[in-house]
């Protein structure tokens, strides 16, 4: 998830892991992941409901002259809030302060494939920022937020939460076994040349 110009691809770096959530429904894909690759520039095109979970955020931040804005990606986790980084919601500096910007100047979308259609997608205002106490904007350390949405999302076929891991066992590891492949999915650039950039999740 991160901060940038607005385009993308969906990016996929292999296959779905098969992690669920409980309380509700999971963001099990309407359909099959496609065949693995291995660089997320040149990512494709995901179709409606690919990633339920996806979210575009919009921010705004009026502290700087003139107004900056970006955008960045999130995934929702229940109908009322998104995990993100935390670099996506702080205020470029100069030096390592964080700056977060203020929730009513970060906007939620969900159910959104296309950013140039945002049919039929929903968004939300965000209510409360929270970033990790440790953040650090030199190396990305700590670089995870959460956003608290104002109002519930409805959910879907188009909008579901993320799949979480079920609680370890107490004999089995918290991380992912060495090799294992995921899969990530945002608006990026579709080729190296930034003039290759699109608009599609």
């Amino acid at each position: 998830m991160g901060a940038g110009m607005l385009s993308g691809n969906v990016f996929v770096s292999g296959p779905h892991l098969g992690l669920f959530a409980s309380g509700f429904v999971s963001g099990n894909p309407s359909q099959p992941f496609p065949a693995q690759q291995k660089r997320i520039v040149g990512g494709r095109t995901a179709p409606e409901g690919l990633f339920p979970w996806q979210v575009l955020l919009s921010v705004k931040d009026v502290s700087r002259v003139p107004v900056g804005r970006w955008f960045g990606s999130g995934a929702l986790l229940s109908p009322t809030w998104v995990l993100t980084a935390a670099h996506v919601l702080s205020s470029p500096r100069r030096d390592p302060s964080i700056v977060p910007v203020a929730p009513e100047h970060v906007r939620a979308t969900v159910g959104l494939t296309n950013v140039r259609n945002s049919l039929p997608s929903t968004s939300r205002q965000a209510e409360h920022l929270i970033l990790h106490p440790h953040f650090d904007p030199r190396n990305y350390d700590n670089d995870i937020a959460l956003v608290r949405l104002q109002q519930e999302v409805v959910l879907g076929d188009l909008v579901r939460p993320v799949c979480l891991p079920a609680p370890p066992l107490p004999a089995q590891a918290h991380a992912p076994t060495p090799g294992a492949l995921g899969v990530v999915a945002g608006w990026g650039i579709s080729a190296a040349d930034p003039l290759g950039q699109r608009t599609d999740l």
